[in-house]
């Protein structure tokens, strides 16, 4: 074979022998991913896991045992303002940073665990375009919401004080599970595991 054959027009379906002598060809990432299937050499997929369930519920307790990155926005509440006063303005530059940080540490191949609430449905939808956005699986673990809310209300007395929800805050996010729980459901339907999608 020669260098020079014109693979733009005679693509002979072997990606080794395309991607050698067309490196430059549109579908050249695809050869990549290809070979790396053949050869077992592709990179590991990361997976974005997110918990869904109730303040005092035990998500992070149970993040900080997967060992995986964590990425928890009360945490970064007290990093950036040092209270968690919930203010509209304050909120939005906790989303801003988290989102960032986990698309950094997505897009360099690690897991990372993003240990809050997510109940609201427009969450769950936001994490799972971001997971898509940096090639990452994206894993909800929602048996928290199996946990009562008369639980983790009670629950709260056993928490700093700066770190308590108050009861009214735990039963109005109690009253959207049905929802979200109906949103985690279909979005499992619609997707599947390889090669990214949702567990």
């Amino acid at each position: 074979m020669s260098a020079d054959r014109d693979y733009d027009n005679d693509i002979c379906g072997d990606p080794f022998q395309d991607l050698f002598f067309s490196p430059n060809h549109p579908d050249a990432p695809e050869w990549q991913q290809q070979i790396d299937e053949i050869l077992g050499t592709s990179e590991p997929v990361p997976d974005l896991i997110i918990t869904v369930g109730l303040p005092g519920a035990g998500k992070t307790t149970w993040a900080k045992g997967t060992g995986h990155t964590r990425v928890n926005r009360d945490e970064l509440r007290d990093l950036l303002h040092g209270v968690r006063d919930y203010t509209p303005e304050h909120e939005q530059q906790v989303t801003i940073a988290q989102e960032a940080a986990v698309a950094g540490l997505l897009r360099a191949g690690i897991t990372v665990v993003a240990d809050d609430t997510n109940l609201h449905e427009d969450y769950l939808a936001r994490w799972e375009a971001l997971a898509a956005e940096c090639g990452a699986r994206l894993v909800i673990v929602d048996h928290f919401l199996a946990v009562p809310a008369a639980e983790c209300i009670h629950g709260q007395a056993d928490r700093p004080a700066r770190e308590r929800v108050s009861a009214e805050a735990i039963t109005s996010m109690a009253a959207r599970i049905p929802d979200v729980a109906r949103a985690i459901t279909a979005m499992r339907a619609a997707t599947t595991p390889q090669n990214g999608g949702t567990q």
